[in-house]
């Protein structure tokens, strides 16, 4: 869902099965029109599994491609337990951009 009457909403609605491990990137349009869902993997190897380093490391990289848009990254780990880690980490930055639905 975005602001402005140009922008329409959309919902999209998939189940699956979770499983011990599975990991989840939200992240708006100023993530995903910069980054691509390969570099997303990429920055998740390169936190050492940390959703929250790895959420820092997303927006680090948009500022550093210099983004125009804003941008939030959200990084979710399906732990064993059932429960769930949620982080999200701005960047002291202006603005980001970000964009990724995959």
């Amino acid at each position: 869902m975005g602001m402005g009457s140009a922008v329409s909403e959309v919902v999209q609605i998939q189940k699956s099965e979770l499983r011990e491990g599975d990991v989840f990137f939200l992240v708006t349009d100023g993530v995903s029109d910069v980054l691509a869902p390969s570099e997303l993997s990429r920055l998740w190897v390169r936190s050492g599994g940390d959703p929250d380093l790895c959420a820092h490391n997303i927006l680090e990289s948009v500022s550093f491609q210099n983004g125009s848009d804003d941008a939030t990254a959200v990084v979710v780990q399906f732990l064993s337990d059932g429960s769930q880690e949620r982080v999200e980490s701005p960047l002291d930055a202006p603005h980001v951009p970000g964009r990724f639905i995959g």
